[in-house]
């Protein structure tokens, strides 16, 4: 018995065959093998964007020369012919929208405000990364695995388009340095800066610059002067001074691992007005620049010399205003501590492993061992304020520590498992929902790796593999569900 569909099948077959006959005597392949109802016009340029239901966000398109496809009338980009294999690319299912899929697909990992989404959520830059790129990646030679096809989810059309010019996403760098955002939403590369889905791009304009003396504090009351040594990028002089008389408070010599890829091996900042902090150094660990108290050596009641190079902290600040310091060694087997500037209290908690702090710099996440009171859960949250907060745990069958994503807000933890996403809400830990990659995970046990939140706080780019697949979704927390 035959099938409509096989009708169907038969029938497209046909029409391939009279296109291509047509091609021959001069006609354009494009326009030849396009539906009689198709509205598709040939793209102007090599670089069409694809249409993928994408959710919109309500801003005001920018200028854009890209071209909608249709799969399986157009000529597509690898995103079409690879996704065919797992169904429909398109296809939402629950809160979940798979896009595109490749060999590999890398976004920028978000570090000190650099981020794979435009200022405004309307674009998703990522990387589509070809089995000749991506396979060496993770052997011998990581350094020199850069490159990949860049292109931007528009949220607002639906559609994802081919970037005009093209930039290589390193592993060595997790693609930091790739490419920034302007902040009307334009993205920059390699100095020149456009619309992520027009042309037309044209030199950056020059940027204000910075305190010629060095980075002033966040209220302009002092500044820091950092100088490296000349041939030794990790020998370091730091001088804290007032900023409107030039007067030296306090300065420190200090030195940094020098394979680190901050500049010159450091990623120091203010934490508040009055207090400077350097994350980690070789002889002292982490150390505090303060204009009123002088270089405070955060770790040196409990860590002896010897040991301060295993040390690194990170700077939490809270919106509250009361600002505090983790530190965390580099080995398992020994406490995070949370020294806190309000009071100079350290704090000592009962776990060894720090996961994240939430970008507004309320809320804390560790885990694994050393819970307090029991081992219930793999995660647990508090809020960073204040000493002797109470921990809550976030509770989960497969839950993957390593895997977790804040919202920039804080209001919202994403933790990754099997083929999955959990959204749990702070305070309480609740969990508000689940999206599922299946059916593109190969079997429901792969593990699915989660990108930056969208600045709004509502969208969530996720990688699922499937085989030699990678899939990229789309996770829409709006329309979330708890599985039944």
């Amino acid at each position: 018995m035959i099938e409509v569909a096989d009708v169907r099948a038969l029938a497209s077959a046909f029409d391939w065959i009279e296109c291509l006959a047509l091609a021959l005597l001069g006609a354009t392949l494009l326009s030849a093998c396009a539906p009689a109802d198709s509205n598709v016009e040939p793209p102007a340029d090599p670089s069409p964007a694809t249409a993928v239901n994408a959710p919109a966000s309500g801003s005001t398109p920018p200028p854009s020369r890209a071209s909608v496809i249709r799969p399986g009338q157009d000529d597509p980009p690898p995103v079409w012919q690879a996704a065919q294999a797992h169904g429909d690319p398109t296809a939402t299912v629950g809160a979940m929208t798979l896009v595109a899929t490749a060999s590999g697909i890398e976004w920028i990992n978000d570090s000190e405000g650099v981020s794979s989404w435009s200022p405004d959520g309307r674009f998703f830059a990522f990387w589509e990364m070809g089995e000749d790129v991506y396979r060496p990646a993770y052997g011998y030679d990581s350094a020199a695995s850069a490159g990949g096809t860049l292109r931007f989810l528009d949220q607002d059309r639906g559609e994802i388009c081919t970037s005009r010019r093209q930039v290589g996403f390193s592993f060595w760098t997790n693609g930091r340095g790739a490419l920034r955002w302007s902040a009307d939403g334009r993205v920059i590369l390699d100095g020149l800066v456009g619309w992520p889905c027009g042309d037309g791009f044209m030199a950056e304009p020059s940027a204000t610059a910075g305190s010629a003396d060095g980075e002033l504090s966040p209220e302009g009351g002092f500044q820091v002067l950092d100088r490296s040594a000349v041939g030794d990028c990790a020998a370091h002089e730091s001088e804290l001074r007032e900023a409107a008389t030039g007067r030296l408070i306090v300065e420190l010599a200090w030195k940094s691992e020098s394979y680190k890829d901050a500049p010159c091996g450091v990623a120091a900042r203010w934490v508040d007005e009055g207090s400077y902090l350097i994350p980690e150094t070789i002889d002292r660990g982490p150390v505090l620049l303060s204009a009123s108290q002088g270089a405070i050596a955060l770790a040196e009641s409990f860590v002896p010399e010897q040991e301060a190079h295993l040390l690194t902290s990170q700077a939490l600040m809270p919106v509250d205003g009361r600002p505090a310091i983790l530190i965390w060694f580099r080995m398992p087997g020994r406490p995070l501590r949370l020294y806190h500037l309000s009071s100079g209290e350290l704090e000592v908690l009962p776990f060894e492993r720090f996961l994240a702090a939430s970008p507004d710099g309320r809320w804390l996440a560790v885990g694994e061992s050393g819970a307090p009171e029991s081992r219930e859960a793999a995660i647990w949250i508090r809020p960073v304020s204040a000493a002797g907060e109470a921990w809550t745990p976030i509770r989960g069958e497969g839950l993957l520590p390593q895997r977790l994503r804040w919202s920039p807000d804080g209001a919202r933890l994403a933790v990754a498992g099997p083929a999955s996403v959990s959204v749990y809400r702070t305070p309480d830990g609740q969990r508000e929902g689940v999206g599922s990659t299946l059916p593109f995970g190969a079997g429901g046990d792969e593990p699915v790796w989660l990108g930056p939140w969208s600045p709004d706080g509502i969208r969530l780019p996720v990688a699922a593999v499937s085989g030699q697949r990678t899939g990229l979704y789309v996770l829409d927390s709006t329309a979330l569900e708890l599985p039944r």
